[in-house]
């Protein structure tokens, strides 16, 4: 198990202890004290980084939002950034980062994804965090001990290792990758590290690292196991940089836990539901979400969403004060094509699917390849096409206004929590939940939600998922419901979306104010 929840107890205590300066700080959003390297990838997220300069990472991570996408209209039809080059965009809705530091390294087994496998992050897990890859062939470069040491091979202070070693993991290396990529940032790692260093804010650099930051060429001595040539110094000092990004994504201001439900249950005296601080419909919600016996949910209903959005399926009640509503894993969940997003290709005029998931990662792809099938319980482990990181449900609702449109799942097809819900519900075509709403497969000329909405049907998934033999669609057995067919009214589809709602935090970090 990861460093990073090793230490969570620590973190939710400070942020418990914290909270009520959390809270008294809000209305002018100025947020915790920061550590130094905090405050490095602070600056770093929201410095406009990349070729043109019209680009940052909070461009695709607004804590506004919840840490996705911040155009409601781009939510709404092409949902994948344009990148700093106008003419490129990306493939998917970006994920969120809040709450991302607590991932998990890849691995595999687990006890509770499917097909097997968690950690991770992407939507296909290849920022694995490992140190040796799961997957070496889908995987990104990882960040490692060589930034620990000099450019002639002397080792840093042993206490910067300890304090910086636990941001090591999936979010660290995924941060290395949005700068360099030509359809995102479109920045050299030599040109990020030039930037940095000519910034107002360089100065937190030699205070982080305790060394100058470096951003020539020369060869380092110790250079990472994953890369076929030696590195150079400018290598490591930009690792160095997207560390801190990873430093500060971990940190309270970006994960306050200070939503309506947390604040709800440490003001609960017993700390269980009901509770007091939660309307009828979100206390509801709750019991259907984790199918919970009530005096509200008297025949112990389950939509089965705990199964997938808790981070132990089967133990957790979502009386955990640190939830973070994930489990980790991959789950295809028959979400349709979205026509909207752009085709994009590699340098070499290959196709990249956006709806590919995990086999894109692993190269699992239904034809025996890498390894064949293997037995994980009743299932077989076959083809990873269309499963997708699950993510958290925190912030899921979080947006600038009442208007602001966001996008749901992993290339953003539905485009209210009310769809994706109802799909979860009816998605199942043939099922008795969907027969009992009129709901039908879509003629191929009907691809968007709107339509979709207005036809009163689904089109087919992207991938059908092959753990369910049999099943038009999905139909994996969630928390005692069948996936796609959970015989929830349409009262009852509410109260699971009034309980999200209730997930969105009250804090939001903004920009830093300028170095002095």
């Amino acid at each position: 198990m990861r460093v990073n929840k090793i230490i969570i107890a620590i973190f939710l205590a400070c942020a418990v202890i914290g909270y009520a300066v959390v809270q008294s700080k809000a209305a002018g959003n100025t947020g915790p004290n920061l550590t130094n390297i905090e405050k490095l990838g602070k600056f770093v997220f929201f410095d406009k980084i990349s070729a043109p300069s019209r680009m940052a990472c909070v461009t695709c991570h607004d804590p506004d939002t919840g840490g996705t996408g911040s155009v409601s209209g781009v939510n709404l039809h092409q949902v994948a950034i344009t990148g700093a080059n106008p003419h490129t965009v990306g493939n998917l809705k970006p994920p969120t980062n809040a709450y991302a530091s607590f991932i998990d390294p890849l691995f595999k087994p687990c006890p509770f994804g499917v097909p097997g496998i968690c950690g991770g992050n992407f939507w296909n897990g290849r920022a694995e965090g490992n140190a040796s890859a799961v997957f070496p062939a889908g995987a990104t470069k990882h960040i490692g001990d060589e930034i620990f040491f000099t450019t002639d091979g002397t080792a840093l202070p042993a206490d910067l290792k300890t304090n910086y070693s636990p941001f090591i993991g999936p979010t660290a290396d995924q941060a290395l990758n949005p700068m360099p990529n030509l359809v995102e940032q479109n920045i050299e790692r030599q040109a990020v590290c030039q930037q940095v260093k000519s910034a107002k804010y360089a100065p937190l650099y030699q205070l982080v690292w305790g060394v100058p930051i470096d951003c020539s060429e020369a060869p380092v001595a110790i250079s990472a196991p994953d890369v076929a040539a030696p590195e150079k110094a400018f290598d490591i000092s930009f690792k160095r940089i997207m560390l801190a990004v990873c430093a500060w994504q971990a940190s309270t201001d970006l994960n306050s836990f200070s939503s309506k439900r947390d604040i709800a249950l440490r003001n609960e005296a017993d700390k269980k539901f009901p509770l007091a601080g939660l309307t009828a419909q979100e206390n509801l919600g709750h019991d259907l979400f984790y199918g919970v016996t009530s005096s509200l949910n008297p025949a112990g209903k389950s939509a089965g969403c705990a199964g997938c959005h808790s981070d132990r399926p089967g133990i957790d009640t979502g009386e955990e004060l640190g939830q973070l509503y994930t489990d980790d894993g991959y789950h295809n969940i028959g979400v349709p094509r979205n026509p909207e997003i752009p085709p994009t290709f590699k340098e070499d005029g290959t196709f990249i699917d956006p709806d590919l998931g995990l086999a894109g990662h692993t190269g699992v792809n239904g034809d025996n390849s890498n390894g064949g099938c293997t037995a994980i319980g009743f299932r077989r482990n076959c083809d990873h096409r269309g499963f997708q990181k699950t993510p958290t449900m925190r912030n899921v609702d979080k947006r600038k206004d009442i208007d602001f449109i966001k996008a749901y799942a992993h290339n953003g097809w539905f485009k209210s929590m009310e769809s994706i819900v109802h799909f979860y519900n009816t998605g199942l075509i043939g099922g008795a939940t969907a027969n009992s709403f009129g709901v039908t497969r879509c003629p191929d000329s009907v691809v968007t939600e709107k339509d979709a909405l207005a036809n009163n049907c689904w089109p087919a998934p992207a991938f059908v998922n092959p753990l369910q033999p049999g099943s038009p669609t999905f139909g994996a057995r969630l928390g005692g419901a069948t996936f796609g067919n959970l015989n929830l009214t349409i009262e009852e589809e509410a109260a699971i979306v009034a309980y999200l709602k209730t997930l969105t935090d009250t804090y939001t970090p903004k920009a830093p104010a300028p170095y002095k």
